[in-house]
C-alpha cells in the first residue's frame, strides 16, 4: 500500500558550531552529528512502500481525538472530504479528520517507482511515477503520482540542480489539474520552496509571494478548507525570511506583524506541555527575530547589532530557535561592520561557528551560517583561511545540496 499523509503536513522544518579554528576537526563531527539529527524531520514527504492488497484504508480521528482504521476504495480525496466506496455505499469523510491514507489498489509503474524512490533512485522514481500519472486507472492515483513525480525531482536537485525546473512543471501540472485535491496546500509549499532553491533572477521575491499566499489561507477566521492554520503560520515565516532576503522589507514587515499576532494568539490558547505549543512557541519566537534581519537588509547593522544582542539575552530560557537565530543574525550583524575591523569578524565568525555546527531546529539556518562563516574566514585572510573556507562550502555543497545557500557555496567553489 502506499501512504499519503494529513491534509497539510510540515514538509520542511526550514525547512539547522564550530569551535574555533585551532579545533576545526572537532567541529567538523559536531556539525556532522547535529545535521544527523535532523535528515529525518526535513526529509520531504513520501509514499510507504506498496504492501498488497485492493482496498485503501484511512485512518481517521473523532471528535475525542482517537483514531480509527477505515477500509474501502477512495473515489475522491477532496480539501473538503473524502469519499469512500464501501461494499458499494459512498461514505464521506471530512478531510481535516483523516491523518493519512494506505493507498491499496495502484498500477505496476507506481510499484515500481516506489521501490526506486525508497533505495535512493529518484530519477528512475520521477520517470516511473511520471508514467503512473497517466497510466493509472484511477484518478486519485493519478493526482498522487504526478505529485510524487515531482518529489523525486526534488529530492535528485540536492546533487543536480538542474532538475528544480521539471519539478516546478511537476508542481505545475498537479495544482491545475488537481485544484481540489487535499494535496494542493503541501503541493503549494512544494512549489514555493522550489522556487525559492531555484534561486534565478526574481525567483527568491516569487517564492515570497508564494509562501505568503499559503499564509493568508491561514489569516482567515476560520482558515480555508483543508489548509492548516499552524502550517500557514510556518509558510508565513518562510515568505518573511525570502522577501526579506529578496530586499523587499515593507511587505515582509506586514508579514511579520500579522504573523506574530496570530502566533500569540494560538500560543494562548495552546494547551500547557503540548506539541502544539512547543512548535507555537519556537514559530513566534522566530517571527520576534524577523525585525533584526529587516534591519541588517535595510543596511542598519549596527542597529541589527543591538537588536540582536537583546533578543540574546530574551532568548535564555526560550526555544532553541531563538537562540539560533538570534546568534546568526548577530554574527551578519558584525560581519556587515566587520570591513578593516578583524575584532568584529573574529567574533562574527564564532557566532557563526556555533550555529553551523550546533542548530538541530533549522537546516537552513545551518546552512546560512556555514555560507557566512565560509565567507568571514576569507575576509579575515589568515593564512589558512582559504583552506578553511573551501572545507566549510564542500561540506555545505555535499551535505546541505537542498537549502538555499548551496547556490552560492557552488558558485564560491569554483574560485577557491
Amino acid at each position: 500500500m502506499v501512504v499519503t499523509h494529513g491534509p497539510f503536513p510540515r514538509m520542511f522544518r526550514s525547512l539547522s558550531t564550530m569551535l574555533p579554528l585551532a579545533s576545526a576537526p572537532l567541529s567538523l563531527r559536531r556539525l556532522l552529528r547535529g545535521a544527523a539529527l535532523v535528515l529525518a524531520g526535513l526529509a520531504l514527504a513520501a509514499p510507504a512502500p506498496a504492501q498488497g492488497g485492493r482496498l485503501d484504508q484511512l485512518y481517521v480521528r473523532d471528535s475525542k481525538g482517537s483514531v480509527r482504521q477505515v477500509t474501502g476504495t477512495i473515489t475522491e480525496a477532496g480539501l473538503d472530504k473524502i469519499l469512500v466506496d464501501r461494499d458499494g455505499k459512498e461514505t464521506s469523510y471530512e478531510n481535516d479528520r483523516v491523518d493519512r491514507i494506505l493507498w491499496g489498489q495502484v498500477s505496476p509503474n507506481f510499484k515500481e517507482a516506489q521501490a526506486y524512490f525508497d533505495r535512493g533512485d529518484f530519477e528512475n522514481a520521477a520517470a516511473k511515477f511520471e508514467a503512473a500519472s497517466s497510466d493509472d486507472e484511477r484518478t486519485v492515483i493519478q493526482a498522487v503520482a504526478r505529485l510524487s513525480a515531482g518529489e523525486a525531482l526534488l529530492h535528485l536537485s540536492a546533487t543536480d540542480p538542474t532538475q528544480l525546473t521539471p519539478a516546478l512543471a511537476h508542481f505545475d501540472a498537479f495544482l491545475s489539474k488537481y485544484p481540489n485535491n487535499r494535496e494542493v496546500p503541501r503541493a503549494r509549499m512544494l512549489k514555493a520552496r522550489t522556487t525559492l532553491l531555484r534561486g534565478g533572477a526574481g525567483d527568491v521575491k516569487k517564492a515570497g509571494e508564494l509562501y505568503r499566499a499559503i499564509f493568508e489561507e491561514g489569516a482567515n477566521d476560520p482558515p480555508t478548507v483543508g489548509y492548516d492554520r499552524t502550517e500557514c503560520l510556518r509558510a508565513g515565516l518562510e515568505a518573511a525570511r525570502a522577501l526579506t532576503a529578496a530586499g523587499e522589507t515593507l511587505p515582509a514587515r506586514e508579514v511579520l506583524g500579522v504573523l506574530s499576532g496570530a502566533a500569540r494568539d494560538m500560543l494562548a490558547a495552546a494547551e500547557e506541555g503540548s506539541s502544539a505549543r512547543v512548535r507555537l512557541a519556537a514559530l513566534s519566537a522566530e517571527a520576534q527575530l524577523g525585525e533584526g534581519y529587516v534591519l541588517l537588509a535595510g543596511g542598519q547593522a549596527r542597529q541589527a547589532e543591538t537588536f540582536f544582542r537583546a533578543q540574546l539575552q530574551n532568548a535564555k530560557n526560550g526555544p532553541a530557535a531563538q537562540r539560533y537565530g538570534a546568534l546568526l543574525g548577530l554574527g551578519e550583524a558584525l560581519r556587515a561592520q566587520g570591513a578593516g575591523d578583524t575584532g568584529k569578524l573574529r567574533e562574527a565568525s564564532l557566532h557563526l561557528a556555533v550555529v553551523a555546527g550546533l542548530d538541530y531546529t533549522d537546516r537552513d539556518r545551518s546552512a546560512t551560517a556555514l555560507l557566512r562563516l565560509a565567507e568571514t574566514l576569507l575576509e579575515l585572510g589568515d593564512s589558512d583561511g582559504a583552506a578553511q573556507a573551501r572545507t566549510r562550502l564542500q561540506i555545505l555543497a555535499d551535505q546541505f545540496g537542498d537549502t538555499p545557500a548551496a547556490a552560492p557555496a557552488r558558485e564560491h567553489l569554483k574560485t577557491l
